[in-house]
């Protein structure tokens, strides 16, 4: 499957996920109420940045090495499920310890216990899967990928409803809902990946070379710390924010959050397929696609952020209600900011293929550190107005960063990268044409 098929796929599957994450957002938002959308969105990205510290960057070592096709597939699979799920139980020990040594925000130490304990349980399956999945990119079986990305969030919706809607069960029933989902999806991942064509013929040829422990981990810590960096980058803001005001306000910000990093879906969805594309490609070859699908997705992104603009302040409160209101300003604010991380997901990619991850670590930490001061300095006074212009300010200087990397190191020059040529509108007139013929 070429890579513009693969990116429709993934595309695809990504705005049902959307679809399905909203339903949800929606109707805490609505029904149960600020304060409750407030504590549920922090509590889950709680568990989303501690089951990504747990996860070592083993799922993407596995791309990368089941790329380069040294080393038994069978042995990738079993000895990183193994690592990942001892990893995940530890740091689900970690978070309950939090709790209990009140390390926590005091609205969320104010939480009954059994949220914490549900929610924290949720880490290892959460990682299983993401693990799996990675295993199926490196596998290049994007079908498979995306059915079970799909399958995640329908289960979510199934679970939530009948536990929240149905049950009433309030924000116990919400977080339970995701732990379900994500434990019946782990086990659906493990029977496809050691059921799979590439297990079963691997498991017989005898030659070949068998990975250990230390070598996922040699690739893993250059890029250990990326989707942790990623997510506190993306989220500190709003841990700000609970400081600083109530669970209400981060409530009305989560909101609008939800909304700006729509923009966001597009690029989001082309760096999942870039970097198992861009790794069986020599550096100079991968310099060139890349700076292609780069202009294509900077494109893309500046036409919808002007539909997105105009249309906003109708939809948001549509969807969520009039009393999400003052969320529509603060859309306004996080716009420029995701334009401009939306590029981040497109040179991450790059830079993991051509085996330079310790670029996009540098380049986090520098625009995390930006990001932290401004939080400190604006969020006190503005409240959320203040988390959202540092957010838009510190994006910006993460895509200058990463620009003048990639120009450093490729040597083209700034008309290459922004000025769209002849040949590019022939690439998306044959992939238009491409489109037809997409199911045959």
């Amino acid at each position: 499957m070429n890579f513009f098929k693969t990116n429709v796929l993934t595309l695809f599957s990504k705005i049902i996920c959307l679809a399905s994450s909203l339903f949800i957002s929606i109707y805490i938002a609505r029904i149960l109420g600020p304060s409750v959308k407030g504590t549920y969105y922090l509590l889950i990205q709680i568990v989303l940045i501690l089951a990504t510290v747990s996860l070592l960057g083993i799922d993407s070592a596995v791309i990368y090495y089941l790329g380069k096709k040294i080393y038994s597939r069978r042995q990738i699979a079993m000895i990183s499920n193994m690592v990942i799920m001892i990893m995940s139980l530890f740091m689900s020990c970690i978070l309950i310890g939090l709790h209990r040594a009140h390390f926590l925000s005091y609205e969320l130490l104010e939480l009954k216990f059994r949220y914490l304990f549900i929610i924290a349980f949720a880490i290892p399956f959460i990682n299983i899967s993401r693990l799996n999945s990675a295993i199926l990119m490196g596998f290049n079986k994007f079908i498979s990928f995306n059915f079970l990305n799909i399958a995640i969030f329908l289960l979510m919706v199934v679970n939530f409803i009948v536990l929240v809607v149905i049950l009433k069960m309030g924000l116990f029933g919400a977080l339970l809902a995701f732990l379900l989902s994500y434990l019946l999806i782990s086990v659906m991942y493990l029977v496809m990946i050691f059921r799979s064509k590439e297990i079963q013929d691997d498991h017989n040829v005898k030659a070949i070379n068998k990975i250990s422990i230390a070598t996922l981990f040699s690739y893993g810590k250059k890029v250990f710390l990326v989707p942790i960096l990623t997510l506190i980058l993306y989220r500190v803001d709003s841990f700000f924010l609970s400081y600083y005001s109530n669970m209400s306000e981060v409530g009305f910000y989560s909101v609008a959050l939800s909304f700006a990093e729509l923009l966001l879906f597009i690029p989001e969805s082309t760096g999942t397929v870039l970097f198992p594309k861009l790794a069986y490609m020599s550096d100079q070859d991968a310099g060139k696609r890349f700076l292609f699908i780069l202009r294509m997705s900077m494109m893309l992104t500046l036409g919808a952020s002007v539909l997105f603009f105009a249309s906003i302040r109708y939809i948001l409160p549509l969807a969520y209600g009039v009393m999400y209101a003052d969320s529509i300003k603060l859309t306004y604010l996080l716009l420029p900011g995701m334009i401009s991380i939306s590029t981040y997901y497109l040179f991450s990619s790059y830079f993991q293929a051509i085996g330079r991850p310790g670029i996009i670590t540098a380049v986090l930490f520098v625009v995390l550190a930006v990001k932290i001061v401004l939080c400190y300095m604006l969020i006190p006074t503005m409240h959320s107005s203040g988390g959202a212009i540092a957010s838009s300010v510190s994006y910006l200087v993460c895509f200058l960063i990463f620009l003048t990397l990639f120009i450093i190191q490729t040597r083209f020059k700034l008309k290459e990268i922004f000025i769209l040529k002849a040949s590019d509108f022939n690439v998306i007139k044959n992939s238009f044409n491409d489109m037809f013929y997409f199911f045959k």
